[in-house]
This record gives C-alpha cells, sequence and structure tokens, in this order.
C-alpha cells in the first residue's frame, strides 16, 4: 500500500529491504554506532526482492541498511545478482533501487557503474553538516571533500543526488547552520533531507543532552538540579512523543 517516488517514473510501488544490520562507524547522534555488523545472504535478499516484485508489483526497494555499500565484496556479489536476474528475465529490467549509503564507501566509477546497471538509480549521503568542526565533533569520519567526490561521481554517472542534514548538533550556532546551506547549494544537490536533532536513548548525543553539554532536553526533570525523586518517569510515554513518524496505518 506504500509508495515513493522514483527518479524515471514517478509514485510507484515500494517495498522496503534490509540486508545487514549494525554499523560500525563513531556517529554520535545514532543508535546503531559501534554495533557489530550481521549480514543477510545475497541469495536471501534476492528472493525477497523477486517475491515482492511477483507478488505485489513492486518497482521501487529502498535498502534501508545503514550503509549498504560497507563491505564492497558483499555488495558486488548482490548488484551483480541483480544484473544477472534482469538480464536472464527475471527480474523486470524496470525495477529500481534506492540506496542509503556513506559518500567514503562508493570506491570508484566501476562499483558505482554496477549499482546503476542494477537499477541503483538514486543515493543518499547523510551529510549531515557543513561545518568542519561539527563533522568532527559528532564523529561522522567523513570530510567535505568526500561528499564532493563522491556526488561528482554520482553527476558523472547520471544517478540521482540526495543528501541529508541535521540541525541542532551540540553548539551548533547560526553561522555552523549557513555552513550547511552553503555546503548544500555548492554540492548542487538534486534532493534534500533535513532534519531536527533528537537526543534518543543509546546515542551518546542523549547522554550529551543528560549533561547539557551544548544542548538541553525539553524537560528540567532530567537535570539533577530540578529533580524530584518523589515522582516516578514513565519513560516510554515520555519518549514516545518524540516519535518522528507518528504511528503507520
Amino acid at each position: 500500500k506504500y509508495k515513493f517516488v522514483d527518479s524515471e517514473t514517478g509514485l510507484v510501488r515500494t517495498d522496503a529491504l534490509e540486508t545487514a544490520r549494525g554499523c560500525p562507524f563513531r556517529c554520535s547522534f545514532c543508535t546503531s554506532r559501534m554495533t557489530s555488523v550481521t549480514y543477510r545472504s545475497p541469495e536471501s535478499t534476492i528472493n525477497e526482492i523477486l517475491e515482492s516484485v511477483n507478488r505485489y508489483q513492486t518497482k521501487l526497494f529502498v535498502f534501508f541498511d545503514d550503509t549498504i555499500t560497507l563491505s564492497r565484496s558483499r555488495a558486488t556479489d548482490l548488484f551483480t545478482r541483480i544484473v544477472w536476474h534482469k538480464k536472464k528475465g527475471l527480474l523486470p529490467s524496470d525495477v529500481r533501487f534506492y540506496a542509503i549509503t556513506r559518500a567514503n564507501t562508493i570506491y570508484d566509477m566501476d562499483f558505482l557503474l554496477l549499482m546503476k546497471e542494477a537499477g541503483c538509480d538514486k543515493i543518499t549521503f547523510g551529510i549531515e553538516t557543513g561545518s568542519d568542526q561539527m563533522l568532527k565533533n559528532v564523529g561522522k569520519g567523513t570530510t567535505k571533500d568526500d561528499y564532493r567526490k563522491a556526488y561528482q561521481m554520482l553527476d558523472e554517472m547520471g544517478i540521482t543526488k540526495r543528501g541529508s542534514f541535521i540541525l541542532g548538533f551540540p553548539y551548533e550556532t547560526e553561522e555552523t547552520i549557513w555552513e550547511s546551506i552553503n555546503f548544500a547549494l555548492e554540492l548542487d544537490l538534486d534532493e534534500y533531507g533535513v532534519n531536527v536533532l533528537t537526543p534518543y536513548p543509546g546515542q551518546l548525543t542523549v547522554r550529551q543532552a543528560f549533561n547539557a553539554e551544548g544542548i538541553w532536553l525539553r524537560d528540567k526533570f532530567h537535570y539533577e538540579e530540578f529533580q524530584d525523586n518523589s515522582v516516578a518517569i514513565d519513560w516510554h510515554h515520555y519518549w514516545s512523543s518524540y516519535k518522528r513518524w507518528g504511528v503507520s496505518l
């Protein structure tokens, strides 16, 4: 019942894929930071794609892995299998893929060409900020030059360029926000996503918020000077108010 916009054909039936879980990187704002990575087999992923296409006539798949291209050999295996299934007529040629990954795991043009041949017509990178200092502060592990290089490769390959940003990092200022705006304009992105930072349990950011390190949580009862130990806090109810997408119907 869910549809998403494909870069080539517009609003189409969409399915979500998760081929791996976990992330070895250290981004302070992510609940998956520094977790072990477990992979599904390429065969399992292909079978899920085929079943979704045959049963629901799905035209677009979104890879929701934290970094779909984390392992070059594994991603190469998966995309090669997709290309093979399309050439054999087992998978319609107009089935597309939308990838979420990191700018420093695109590797080279040969790898990007394989992704495009498989039908990956849009890639998004979590840029997060246009401030060099902020990138270091949040432990992103990328540089602005990584994004410049990666988006140039996408541009040359004719793949839709999407980037996502976060506003409100600890110690964010008007100046660093303008750095993000100007960097987004410099990259000449096709699509933008802008999110407001929300500290969730499991992030380093939430610990920073509890310590008021450049960011405060909305409610004062988090902080020792305001605590009333006689009041029980329903944390499940409290964090539910931070849901980004609401409730799916």
